[in-house]
């Protein structure tokens, strides 16, 4: 009996089965997630990061209990550093 091929070349199998490569993203923070921030004055904490669509740094920072909104989602580029 003749061996049989199991290769299919990458042309023929329709293009929702064709493999892409994934780009590994690689990114630094401005801010670190425990990172004591400033927004209009008001001093909080980094909880979580993220970025957007576009690729802007997004943060979820937590203000004093007693606030109104304690949770703020706030861009990076409206956040200073507080030393």
């Amino acid at each position: 009996m003749p061996a049989v091929e199991n290769h299919i070349d990458r042309i023929a199998l329709p293009r929702s089965l064709v493999g892409r490569r994934r780009r590994t993203y690689v990114c630094t923070w401005k801010f670190r997630i425990g990172a004591i921030v400033e927004f209009h004055g008001d001093r909080g904490m980094v909880i979580q990061h993220t970025r957007t669509a576009m690729g802007r740094e997004l943060y979820l920072i937590w203000f004093r209990v007693g606030d109104e909104r304690p949770y703020r989602w706030v861009l990076g580029s409206a956040l200073n550093h507080t030393h």
